[in-house]
């Protein structure tokens, strides 16, 4: 039997990184029990081209020799923000009354919380912690108050993050 609780959006981009990076991606990343095992998966996000990004794209890659037709989809998205919405989209669609954090699994500290069950009375102080987190600049910021945001996080999520 399968049990899922909870995932973590993972949002990258090569934008500012590589001269010709426009775009944003996301990967939904999850751990869940099933007959004793552990196991993980992961869902790209994806969306449909408008008919303006199909033409900009087939002339961007056409050394591929891409044909790219509007309502395709595609994992490619113009700004962060949709990314966390497309992902919280999906997320809610296929996995309601779970929790969906915004982070890489690999570094859980006080990271916001884009969807929850709805018995999870922490909501908004979890994401007000991660508001802070990020406004400080999380342990390089400053590593005291940091510690303190990071120890009452883990306190409010515990049971939700295994």
């Amino acid at each position: 039997m399968k049990t899922l609780k909870t995932a973590f959006l993972d949002i990258h981009s090569w934008c500012g990184i590589s001269a010709d990076a426009e775009h944003w991606y996301g990967k939904i990343k999850w751990h869940y029990g099933r007959d004793g095992k552990r196991l993980r998966e992961e869902h790209e996000v994806k969306r449909p081209l408008t008919a303006k990004e199909a033409r900009h794209l087939n002339k961007k890659d056409r050394h591929l020799r891409a044909k790219y037709k509007p309502g395709d989809l595609t994992y490619r998205f113009n700004t962060k923000a949709e990314v966390v919405a497309a992902a919280t989209d999906w997320y809610r669609e296929n996995c309601p009354g779970c929790f969906l954090f915004q982070c890489d699994p690999a570094n859980r500290s006080a990271s916001p919380l884009l969807t929850w069950a709805a018995n999870f009375k922490h909501a908004d102080r979890v994401n007000a912690l991660a508001a802070e987190w990020q406004r400080i600049g999380g342990y390089e910021g400053n590593e005291k108050r940091a510690d303190a945001i990071d120890k009452e996080w883990q306190r409010l999520c515990e049971g939700v993050i295994d």
